[in-house]
């Protein structure tokens, strides 16, 4: 076994413990990721983002011109 660094091709963070972290990629990255979902899940949007707001701009206009 050897003693030295590698980065890890995934991640590309610098380990000293590949299997470790190969055992974090299996499971705590996965949990931090659902972690990171379920809040986006609970945080209430806060309307249509710049680009949606135009879209929203463009199908009224273009809806308007049909009639």
């Amino acid at each position: 076994m050897s003693g030295g660094w590698s980065v890890c091709g995934l991640c590309g963070a610098v380990i000293a413990d590949i299997p470790g972290h190969v055992y974090w990629h299996e499971t705590g990255a996965l949990e931090f990721i659902s972690e990171i979902v379920d809040e986006l899940r609970r945080t209430p949007q806060s309307g249509p983002g710049p680009g949606e707001a135009e879209s929203t701009a463009l199908k009224a206009a273009s809806a308007a011109g049909e009639e």
